[in-house]
């Protein structure tokens, strides 16, 4: 009797599939802020007591 291999093919895919989710939800922040562009720096002056 042959046993079919799709079953293992299937619980790989899956594990992968979580071990991806788990990598992005722990580091994705680090890779999205990385290709935002930076914020200009504020140039207003603010002085105290006025």
């Amino acid at each position: 009797m042959v046993r079919r291999r799709w079953p293992d093919i299937v619980i790989v895919i899956a594990v992968l599939g979580i071990g991806a989710g788990g990598v992005w939800a722990l580091w994705g922040d680090r890779f999205r802020e990385k290709s935002k562009p930076a914020a200009p720096a504020s140039t207003e002056t603010s002085t105290p007591g006025l």
